[in-house]
């Protein structure tokens, strides 16, 4: 009875090594992927702004060669060859 006691406990000990070192690793991963989560939330933050900045930028620059182009009065040669699109 003595050595069944004895080899439960060693295989027992195993068990419990291995259950902690497996757990540790599943902690580490779920913080990795957390961490990782928050970095691509920040990116895509970062970029979901500079593309709303870069579309504004764009219309300005539409606008501003709509304004010379009214000026010249070219606006309505464009128009009617609809390139109005290709100045973008």
């Amino acid at each position: 009875m003595a050595v069944e006691r004895e080899t439960y406990q060693k295989s027992r000990a195993g068990f419990d090594l291995i259950y902690n070192e497996l757990q540790k690793k599943y902690d580490d991963e779920c913080l990795s992927r957390l961490v990782n989560l928050t970095k691509f939330l920040v990116l895509k933050k970062c970029f979901t702004g500079i593309h709303r900045m870069l579309k504004t930028n764009i219309n300005y620059k539409y606008l501003k060669k709509m304004i010379l182009l009214k000026q010249q009065n070219l606006w309505k040669k464009i128009w009617k060859s609809k390139q109005c699109y290709t100045l973008i």
